[in-house]
């Protein structure tokens, strides 16, 4: 009996939109494939078994908000948030937030600064010591606004806090005009992420593009994307080995997507990933042999 071999010259990645009966044959680009479980892509188009995960590290009531980077890590567990240290070892940061507070974080040097609906401050990553924004004293100015997002772009904190955008003055972070903070959306910011030349903000209905430096006289609103982004779902960073720019990923029910300076969206995956029904989630770039996107989702 004779044997049918051939040949997969790349592993695409996943397309649940096309007819099951043209996914799996093969292309002169390599194959997509209708769902693949518990396995990594490299960037070479390879495929690696997933590695899995090793014991525990920490046991807690209600994890949640996690951030990290080569200084420090964050994560909310019951009413405290806290930092792990290089011996995985956790300690108390602030120990009053509510039971079901979620965070957000925006990085700035050695400083991290944190927001919520109901907080805001900013975290020293040398020393692991946490600290609120103060209450200015001088005239029309007003302690800035935390949010459900926050982001730092051209000496400013941006913060989402519902429909609103709210940013602060220019180089003194901690505080906000009171008769110029904030520009409205229609609806609930779900993503609020920076590059070079400007804003990538989502609400509940579309993604926009604030491009410019300057949110009173520079900014010009692009609608960008026809889909809202997950919130929570979306990350920003440089990519690893190919571009020395910022790039936004965000995930979207018609799958993820990449943005560029000037409002510049790609698909990703070539748009045949699909994926409704998530209402949250969350994100990370992963380095390592070769740079990941990793998201979470919630149904």
């Amino acid at each position: 009996m004779s044997e049918h071999f051939f040949e997969i010259r790349a592993f695409l990645g996943t397309d649940n939109t096309s007819d099951l009966a043209v996914i799996g044959l093969p292309k002169k680009a390599g194959m997509f494939f209708f769902k693949l479980d518990n396995v990594d892509i490299d960037d070479a188009w390879k495929l690696h078994r997933r590695k899995g995960y090793g014991s525990s590290i920490y046991s807690g009531t209600k994890i949640r908000s996690m951030w990290g980077n080569e200084k420090i890590m964050l994560f909310a567990d019951g009413t405290t948030l806290k930092y792990m240290d290089g011996y995985n070892i956790a300690h108390d940061l602030i120990t009053d937030i509510t039971a079901d507070e979620k965070f957000s974080y925006a990085e700035l040097g050695y400083l991290v600064f944190f927001a919520s609906p109901l907080s805001v401050g900013y975290i020293n990553a040398n020393t692991a010591t946490a600290y609120p924004f103060p209450d200015p004293t001088e005239k029309f100015k007003f302690k800035m606004v935390g949010g459900q997002c926050i982001e730092y772009y051209n000496s400013r904190i941006y913060t989402g806090l519902g429909n609103n955008l709210f940013f602060s003055d220019a180089t003194v972070v901690t505080r906000m005009d009171g008769r110029k903070n904030a520009i409205a959306f229609p609806s609930r910011i779900t993503m609020l992420k920076a590059v070079n030349t400007g804003l990538y903000i989502s609400d509940s209905e579309k993604v926009y593009f604030l491009k410019g430096r300057d949110p009173i006289t520079e900014f010009i609103q692009l609608n960008v994307l026809d889909v809202p982004a997950i919130e929570g779902m979306s990350v920003a960073n440089k990519v690893k080995g190919k571009i020395t720019k910022k790039i936004v990923y965000w995930m979207t029910k018609k799958g993820p997507y990449a943005g560029y300076d000037d409002g510049i969206v790609f698909p990703q995956q070539k748009g045949l990933y699909n994926l409704d029904g998530l209402i949250s989630g969350s994100a990370i770039l992963k380095d390592g042999n070769y740079q990941q996107l990793v998201m979470v989702g919630q149904y």
